[in-house]
């Protein structure tokens, strides 16, 4: 049975979120101190990854195995250098650890577990970004999310193939959320308030809108997107501090939804499903 898990958004030191944790998680033993969780994601040894991005103690956390049992646990600090206001992260098909960085506007690379230093530094591998939010990689091209780029500066979504060589871009208002499923790359508009999708390698043809004003219910501020295989499409809806889902027919074509929770007590950022 799949496990919903969001991360919320924290706030700062005169705001301090109500929660700092994932929910849906019980995060059991001694913790570091959590603050402003962002991406979260399942590495290739099946341990659980997550962005703690705070500006001024960065880091990516590494907890037990979801296999393990619940409550998962912590781990270790995995990654502690090099880290600036992270915000996303994803494995690529090496099996390293790739993050972006608000705070430097760069995708840095780190050792994979199983390789003999886990979490080191292995230097940048994407940079000149003028507001770097989210990043997936489909296997054959790495989609970094930069909200203020493109020729315009309002927003375009960058493809790199896996060597980090430029491919390709897409314009999208205000990308944040990225997320690769099924062939598709689904974006999160933060400004526009839609989900919108293109096919992965294909950057010819203007996305198409899965998820916009004609649709109920309205999202306030797109954040995380999932797809878990039941058929919805899952979309932070940040403002609105719920989670909505809409009934997708792939690749691109969702009908009017519901709210699946609401009243959140804090801002979410990314869900996901585990």
């Amino acid at each position: 049975m799949a496990i919903m898990v969001i991360s919320f958004h924290g706030g700062d030191a005169s705001k301090p979120s109500p929660i700092n944790t994932l929910a849906a998680f019980q995060l059991g033993g001694p913790l570091p101190g959590l603050r402003e969780l962002r991406g979260f994601i399942v590495g290739p040894d099946g341990h659980l990854y997550v962005v703690s991005g705070y500006k001024d103690n960065s880091l990516v956390l590494q907890f037990t195995s979801q296999a393990a049992g619940w409550p998962v646990t912590f781990v270790t600090n995995f990654v502690t250098d090099h880290l600036s206001h992270p915000f996303d992260l994803d494995f690529g098909p090496d099996g390293h650890l790739y993050v972006s960085n608000q705070g430097s506007n760069e995708v840095t690379r780190y050792e994979g577990p199983g390789n003999k230093t886990p979490g080191s530094y292995k230097g940048t591998f994407l940079s000149g970004f003028s507001a770097v939010r989210g990043l997936a990689c489909d296997g054959t091209y790495w989609y970094i999310a930069d909200e203020k780029g493109g020729t315009t500066k309002t927003g375009a979504v960058l493809a790199y193939d896996l060597t980090g060589k430029p491919a390709g871009s897409v314009a999208v208002a205000n990308p944040v959320h990225l997320l690769s499923s099924g062939g598709y790359i689904y974006v999160g508009s933060g400004s526009g308030n839609q989900v919108l999708a293109f096919k992965g390698g294909d950057f010819t043809d203007a996305p198409t809108t899965v998820v916009g004003s004609a649709l109920t219910p309205a999202i306030n501020a797109t954040a995380g997107l999932a797809i878990p295989g039941d058929g919805y499409l899952y979309v932070a809806s940040r403002k609105g501090q719920q989670i909505l889902r809409y009934p997708l027919t792939p690749p691109t074509t969702a009908a009017n939804g519901s709210v699946f929770l609401d009243a959140l007590p804090d801002q979410p950022e990314f869900v996901g499903m585990l």
